[in-house]
């Protein structure tokens, strides 16, 4: 039977020619495996053909472990890369960080369930090579796992800095527009106060307080819109085990969200059907839909009572879809649409004051959904905002 080394190489040489002369058989049986675990659709388990290449590649490297006990599979770059897309792709799903961790574990056992399938292939070898040669393996996915963990801690890390930063710069900003308001409103009651302590009171006194306040609580009532709008989409974001929903649903909950605030506002806000069925990431896709609504609240028409928000959508390829909100309300210069995303941009009109953040949030979670949101707009005329969502392809037998 040889000396024990010479077993060992042996068996790693014929687990390699296995390993690399089965790879596609095994990343099929991986991919089929992975789709029920994420229960996502296939096109979204790994969306590019970069992850899908990764497979072969990965289970190539895997071979390579095995016969080499020096070598590791974080040696190749591609692998690397890989895996570093893969984690941030799984963080923009919603998936958490042990899900991350059981999608490799998956990986080891469809590597050993084939193995043992092909035990008369390697059943000449001693229990002594068969431990070296699967310790090889199992330390090399060991590798793999911890580098696509670190890097979705990481990004984790990063995405949590970046709310906290974002959400310090809006207290800030809400607390300085709320003491601006209160104190204006306590001023010119307290002017009033003076004036009727001294009898000098008229009709005309009392209805410029009493319009002051008026303003200044409608002013208030912006900001409080505002929280809101930020509040409803940062509770619904930080879970990361969200599964998908169909995107009539998350529609349908969104405008459930924004109801009280369009009605307060005398604003009609209604849906045109038909709404797709297709799975969307809710998180982003709602963070999206009560951001923009809430945008053109807040932009509505101040005279009369036609004003209305739709929300409608239409096909734009085979398999993507265009979510559109469209309002007719006092609408964007040119000159500020190309900017209406940034941070702390706001309108130009006093009676629409806001914290400027609501769009920029609305940016940012269309990127996580890797699709594109625009504007469309006509000053005095109402606006048209938009993003796109994929309709995943369906499945052949």
């Amino acid at each position: 039977m040889g000396t024990s080394k010479s077993q060992t190489e042996g068996l790693a040489q014929r687990v390699f020619d296995v390993l690399v002369a089965d790879r596609e058989v095994l990343a099929t049986r991986f991919l089929h495996d992975l789709e029920q675990r994420l229960q996502l659709p296939p096109n979204d388990v790994l969306p590019s053909e970069t992850l899908l290449d990764h497979i072969p590649a990965v289970l190539q490297h895997l071979a390579e472990a095995a016969r080499n006990a020096d070598f590791s599979p974080l040696a190749a770059e591609i692998v690397k890369r890989d895996l570093e897309d893969l984690a941030k792709l799984r963080r923009s799903q919603g998936y958490g960080a042990e899900e991350l961790s059981e999608e490799l574990g998956l990986l080891e056992e469809v590597v050993f369930s084939h193995l043992e399938q092909q035990a008369e292939r390697l059943s000449d070898f001693s229990a002594t090579a068969a431990l070296e040669v699967s310790g090889r393996l199992r330390r090399a996915i060991d590798a793999m796992r911890s580098h696509a963990l670190h890097v979705y801690r990481k990004q984790a890390t990063s995405d949590s800095q970046e709310r906290t930063a974002i959400l310090s710069d809006f207290g800030r900003a809400v607390t300085h527009e709320l003491r601006n308001r209160v104190n204006g409103a306590t001023l010119a009651v307290s002017a009033y106060r003076s004036l009727v302590e001294q009898g000098r009171t008229t009709s005309s006194d009392a209805q410029q307080v009493l319009s002051r306040l008026s303003g200044t609580l409608e002013r208030i009532a912006k900001v409080v819109d505002d929280v809101f709008a930020v509040a409803v989409a940062r509770s619904r974001d930080d879970p990361l085990h969200e599964s998908r929903q169909p995107l009539s649903r998350v529609v349908e909950e969104a405008v459930e969200d924004m109801a009280a605030t369009a009605a307060h506002a005398a604003v009609t806000l209604e849906v045109v059907p038909p709404i797709p069925e297709c799975p969307v990431d809710p998180v982003h896709a709602r963070l999206i839909l009560i951001n923009v609504v809430s945008n053109a609240i807040k932009y509505r028409r101040m005279q009369g009572s036609d004003s209305f928000v739709r929300i409608r959508t239409e096909r734009m390829g085979v398999h993507s879809w265009r979510v559109s909100v469209q309002d007719n309300g006092i609408g964007i210069p040119k000159r500020r649409q190309r900017e209406i995303f940034d941070r702390y941009v706001r309108g130009e009109h006093g009676a629409t004051e806001g914290q400027g953040i609501g769009l920029a949030i609305a940016s940012r979670a269309a990127m996580q959904l890797g699709g594109d949101i625009g504007v469309e707009s006509q000053e005095g005329e109402g606006s048209t905002f938009w993003f796109t969502v994929v309709e995943p392809t369906p499945t052949t037998s």
